[in-house]
């Protein structure tokens, strides 16, 4: 484990596991090959300057929800079961910059639906899932989550 304080540029290499600890932001760069781990300290509000990252990025924190009821925004993957037709679904307010994707996984007849009514939405007021296999990848900014929608209909 490497703790970083306040430094103004970190390369990790080679499978460590980088922390990042402070009362309130780190500044400069962090440069992050190959595999690796990166944890960031609840003080730490931001990053000033660069995250720059060779290979993929994997967001972590599916949540999962069954008929009707709160799409969990704690996580970047939510994925949805529903019961009948109509299951009504709600989603709160995000963060600032928040991505979510929401994925219709599984159904328990035919014939099932889902409707997402978002606090506050741009671009339109609901999310309809219809088919399995349907998805809404959804961002938080300006106050409102803004959504493109892979088969399921935004209304």
């Amino acid at each position: 484990i490497i703790t970083v304080t306040d430094a103004s540029a970190l390369t990790v290499d080679a499978g460590a596991t980088l922390y990042i600890a402070g009362a309130v932001a780190q500044a400069g760069s962090v440069t992050i090959t190959n595999k690796y781990s990166i944890w960031v300290d609840a003080g730490i509000t931001r990053l000033d300057g660069d995250l720059l990252v060779s290979g993929a990025v994997i967001l972590d924190g599916t949540t999962t929800s069954s008929g009707a009821g709160a799409v969990a925004i704690t996580g970047s993957i939510h994925e949805i079961t529903t019961t009948g037709t109509g299951d009504a679904l709600t989603l709160a307010n995000g963060t600032e910059g928040q991505r979510l994707v929401i994925v219709y996984v599984a159904e328990g007849a035919g014939t099932d639906t889902a409707v997402l009514t978002p606090s506050n939405m741009g671009g339109g007021t609901t999310v309809t899932f219809a088919t399995v296999g349907q998805r809404a990848d959804g961002i938080f900014t300006n106050g409102k989550w803004y959504f493109i929608a892979q088969g399921a209909v935004i209304a």
